[in-house]
């Protein structure tokens, strides 16, 4: 559930956080709402700032997903403006007056989510700060943000949604399936001077060449490992690194790591998932020999786990819906397997 913090600084302004609190609440968001000591009434249902209102901004800014000020827009601005990152990151954040007649949407958040919020405080007058938050054309970071896709490239996002704001096309090139039209702006080709990209591979065709690019990794990739018990850390970790690197997979598309129960406290494998902040989930032995399929046998790794291939077999599982593309590569102790799940880009949403 998104989550909404308000903040107040007047009597007035806190019989508005009330309002907005309770309608807010009503659709399903998780709300708190916050002012002065001075001004709380008993059995409040706003809370004291308890903090600095600088501390309190920073933590909100680092937590929730909107922030609206019962405020003037300057003020809000400067109480925000130390703690804003980029436009991936930051939540959504509002100013509205005390009579609720004007609301600011100061930053987007992910998704646009400021500009939904606008809609339901139902002002009289609403501005926007920035192009986006009130269009219907195709925003790829937006995009990408409600598709599990990585972006890096925060300039080229913002360089490629102004494009698309101004009516300029945009080249677009997918490795993986469309299961739709591309929405208005995207033109499918392989060069051209600002394109999207949306692969997970790191290197690409030579013909896919573009000015300006923007990558989106999809994460639609599995790793199934197994280890040798004790396996020194960096062992690992290089022996992983080294099958995505040859086999041409961006780390950036992996979505979870898999193995059987007796490697989930292995310390050099929960360093790794730690360390690129990857799930890590584990299947008991029987579990992974009822995994339909052939999969290369090891008599060793039978012997060991009572499981002829772990790793194929737990990336097998652990795609669901899905193919192995790439079989057990071992070495150092360390084997490893890739599986893709089924994905397919889709911009249904977008198109409507």
């Amino acid at each position: 559930m998104k989550q909404i913090k308000l903040a107040a600084f007047t009597q007035e302004g806190g019989k508005l956080c009330r309002t907005l609190m309770g309608e807010f609440s009503q659709k399903g968001y998780v709300c708190e709402g916050y002012l002065p000591q001075q001004y709380l009434t008993e059995n409040d249902t706003l809370k004291g700032f308890g903090l600095s209102l600088e501390q309190w901004t920073k933590k909100q800014m680092e937590t929730c997903d909107a922030l609206i000020f019962v405020s003037s827009c300057d003020f809000a601005v400067r109480t925000i403006a130390p703690f804003l990152k980029d436009k991936i990151s930051d939540p959504a954040v509002l100013a509205v007056d005390e009579q609720n007649r004007f609301a600011v949407c100061l930053t987007g958040g992910a998704m646009n989510f400021g500009a939904e919020l606008a809609k339901d405080l139902n002002c009289a007058k609403t501005v926007y700060s920035e192009k986006g938050d009130f269009t219907t054309l195709f925003q790829p970071k937006d995009w990408a943000l409600s598709h599990q896709c990585t972006v890096l490239d925060v300039d080229a996002a913002e360089t490629i949604s102004e494009a698309i704001l101004d009516g300029k096309s945009v080249s677009f090139y997918a490795q993986l399936p469309v299961a739709s039209q591309l929405p208005k702006g995207l033109v499918k080709s392989d060069s051209g001077e600002m394109g999207i990209v949306i692969s997970y591979q790191n290197e690409l065709p030579e013909t896919v060449s573009y000015e300006t690019e923007l990558r989106l990794y999809p994460k639609c990739l599995v790793l199934g490992v197994c280890c040798r018990k004790g396996v020194d850390t960096l062992v690992l970790e290089r022996q992983i690194l080294a099958v995505l690197h040859r086999e041409n997979i961006a780390l950036n598309s992996v979505a979870g790591v898999f193995s059987i129960d007796s490697r989930k406290d292995e310390p050099a494998l929960r360093t790794f998932v730690e360390k690129y902040n990857l799930p890590l989930t584990t299947y008991s032995s029987q579990e992974l020999l009822d995994v339909p399929g052939a999969f290369e046998a090891s008599i060793f790794a039978e012997s060991v786990d009572g499981v002829e291939n772990v790793c194929e077999r737990a990336a097998v599982l652990g795609c669901g819906e899905g193919e192995l593309i790439v079989k057990k590569q071992a070495g150092n102790g360390v084997t490893v397997a890739v599986a893709k799940q089924d994905w397919k880009l889709d911009f249904k949403e977008e198109l409507s």
